[in-house]
């Protein structure tokens, strides 16, 4: 009997890669692309970031 464990450390070292077939399906989805996502991704880089405050 074959046991596989998987731990976080193992992963760690040895990180899943997403096959061919994955890509395969999800390039052939033929998704249009987001309403938002002009809008979405520069919002979401300048999340959290802090702007200093000018010395008055």
């Amino acid at each position: 009997m074959l046991i596989s464990l998987l731990t976080p450390f193992s992963l760690f070292l040895h990180p899943p890669t997403i096959g061919e077939g994955f890509k395969d399906i999800m390039a052939n989805l033929k998704l249009s692309y987001p309403n938002m996502m002009d809008v979405a991704v520069p919002a979401n880089m300048v999340c959290g970031m802090q702007v200093p405050a000018s010395k008055a």
